[in-house]
């Protein structure tokens, strides 16, 4: 899962070393309202898959300090 322009830049990424499936990118379009659902919809679909966050910023000033408790409660209640 990323936001912003990073997505573009880890998609060229995959393509130029062919990753063809083992790596799924997800942009968030919108942070706020977050969109639980749709997360919890494409988590799902991937029930194996280790799920992380990208940025470009360092943790303390990207939008990880807003995304992570939403992130987590979400996943939270797909594994339940």
């Amino acid at each position: 899962f990323c936001s912003g322009k990073v997505f573009y830049e880890l998609h060229h990424a995959c393509n130029a070393r062919r990753v063809d499936g083992s790596i799924v990118l997800a942009r968030v379009e919108q942070l706020a309202p977050f969109p639980s659902l749709e997360v919890a919809l494409c988590a799902g679909r991937h029930p194996e898959a280790e799920l992380i966050w990208v940025q470009e910023e360092p943790k303390n000033m990207g939008a990880w300090s807003f995304v992570e408790p939403r992130f987590r409660s979400t996943l939270k209640t797909l594994l339940e």
